[in-house]
């Protein structure tokens, strides 16, 4: 169909006219209601601080406070200070809304906030738009 709704063949009856019209126009209005959303969680992510978008990035991959304290070099007390910060910034009330929040970032993020484990900023990772961890970092440096 190569982005249209449907097809009508000629004569085209009044009913399925106004059927097809009625569904191209709810589902125009979904993709922006989609493209709003979407462009509001970046503008969230992209007002992260590199620290806390390096907590964002470890706490949506599912590990503990105490994991992403040691990777980061910081205590477990300012990891959840972040943490409260980034699903405050996101108005979320649990992991798993981050967690979603993420994945729909995933891929859409142009200018990610990252900070990778060497304390230094860095971007173009195929899989996450950053260099954010060492994994990510093998998997950017084995698929150049």
């Amino acid at each position: 169909k190569a982005g249209a709704v449907d097809f009508l063949t000629k004569p085209v009856a009044k009913k399925a006219l106004l059927s097809a019209v009625e569904s191209a126009l709810a589902r125009q209005e979904k993709n922006r209601s989609d493209r709003a959303r979407l462009t509001d969680l970046e503008a969230r992510y992209k007002s992260l601080t590199p620290r806390e978008s390096a907590v964002f990035s470890r706490v949506t991959a599912g590990k503990l406070n105490k994991q992403i304290a040691v990777e980061l070099g910081i205590s477990e007390r300012t990891v959840k200070a972040h943490r409260a910060t980034v699903m405050e910034k996101f108005n979320v009330q649990s992991v798993a809304e981050l967690s979603r929040i993420a994945e729909q970032l995933h891929g859409h993020i142009t200018a990610p906030n990252c900070w990778c484990l060497r304390g230094a900023i860095e971007t173009d990772c195929r899989r996450t738009g950053s260099v954010c961890d060492y994994e990510c970092q093998a998997q950017y440096e084995g698929s150049s």
